[in-house]
């Protein structure tokens, strides 16, 4: 870590609470420029199994494809292979209920996110698609707290926990 002068106390840049001059500071900007997913261990009545933790996370990111895929599904025209074959199966059938399961963890995860303030929705979901900082809003414990408890109601929501 590199000292800064544009911070407060002249210490190393990492003071998250120093919003005003955060913004403004390049060795904070280019330092934590890509934010890791962890998952917060102390005080976190919210805390997962790591492999579960990261399965919500990777169905978080998955949201915007599974919505397009429920709209294509629906949209969508039969397709007829030229070449038939022995076996029956019944596409309407198998399409239905891929629809039903992507339609499940869709509202999952909306279900999650009306559970959590909506003041703080755009800043978690852009953090867990993008990488992106949270925003200046609020402070980084909080956006974080607010995350637990999204990822675990997201859990909860598919009976997995």
């Amino acid at each position: 870590m590199t000292r800064c002068n544009s911070c407060m106390r002249k210490k190393i840049c990492i003071d998250g609470a120093n919003y005003k001059y955060a913004e403004s500071c390049k060795n904070y900007k280019e330092e934590n420029s890509k934010m890791r997913n962890y998952q917060r261990t102390k005080n976190n009545p919210y805390k997962l199994p790591q492999t579960l933790y990261r399965r919500m996370i990777d169905l978080v990111r998955d949201y915007e494809r599974i919505k397009q895929q429920c709209d294509d599904i629906i949209n969508g025209t039969p397709e007829h292979d030229e070449v038939t074959s022995s076996s029956h199966g019944n596409p309407t059938e198998s399409k239905a209920i891929r629809l039903a399961n992507l339609r499940h963890e869709c509202e999952a995860v909306e279900k999650a996110l009306s559970k959590i303030p909506k003041e703080y929705h755009q800043g978690i979901m852009n953090n867990i698609i993008y990488y992106a900082r949270y925003p200046y809003t609020a402070g980084e414990r909080t956006y974080g707290y607010q995350k637990s408890r999204f990822i675990y109601f997201i859990a909860e929501n598919l009976n997995l926990i």
